[in-house]
């Protein structure tokens, strides 16, 4: 995973209309909406997005993993225990789309919204490959992207500035990558954050998608 600077203005304009949206849920109650999609009873009292959790979802079958176990916010893609707002979650969703027809992108993958303390668990993405870009805004530097290094196994944390920010990597499929080749990631805030993902299938459309985010201030060789 790698920062993209992000300097087309056109395209932080259509991000920041994501503001009225991410008003309407910091109205809400998260304590009813937490995302428990496959709760985990050997993980009791393991913070979701702790090395801990990584370790001992390695050591089960990653097929498990693919999407987040758990996860504390809002997004289009809600379980039948989340009290959400079905109009909250029906604005989500067209929202995604649209940005995602506006450019180009093959399809919106998330866009979800974390009050302080929310998080993502520890996944890999290895059931939905492609090559991704994720824009994320940050209401203070107090949240972080975290992705286990394939090649080494560090866990490399990527710290959210201020404001939006732009990030892109890929995300292999179980049949490419085995247990430890897989893209694990994790995310954590301590304040209001949302992210905006998309995928493509393919690398020279992703990469038009970076040139594009970056107003074509970026060598493309470093992705």
């Amino acid at each position: 995973m790698k920062t993209v600077p992000l300097n087309n203005q056109k395209l932080l304009d259509l991000l920041s209309k994501s503001d009225k949206i991410a008003d309407e849920i910091k109205q809400m109650d998260f304590e009813m909406c937490v995302a428990n999609y496959h709760p985990t009873p050997a993980f009791e009292g393991v913070k979701p997005y702790s090395n801990e959790y990584l370790d001992l979802a390695m050591k089960l079958d990653v097929e498990e993993f693919g999407f987040p176990r758990h996860s504390r916010g809002i997004c289009q893609q809600q379980t039948v225990n989340d009290f959400v707002d079905e109009d909250i979650t029906k604005k989500i969703g067209a929202y995604g789309r649209r940005v995602s027809a506006a450019i180009g992108a093959h399809r919106n993958a998330l866009f979800m919204v974390y009050p302080p303390g929310g998080y993502i668990g520890w996944h890999h993405n290895g059931n939905a490959d492609g090559y991704n870009i994720l824009f994320t805004y940050n209401e203070s530097d107090q949240g972080w992207f975290k992705y286990r290094d394939s090649v080494t196994g560090e866990v490399v944390t990527m710290q959210d500035p201020i404001g939006w920010s732009c990030k892109a990597g890929y995300y292999p499929n179980y049949d490419e990558a085995g247990k430890n080749e897989l893209f694990w990631h994790t995310a954590h805030n301590d304040s209001w954050r949302r992210t905006i993902a998309f995928v493509v299938p393919l690398k020279h459309m992703w990469l038009d998608l970076i040139d594009m985010a970056a107003d074509g201030d970026v060598d493309l060789s470093a992705y």
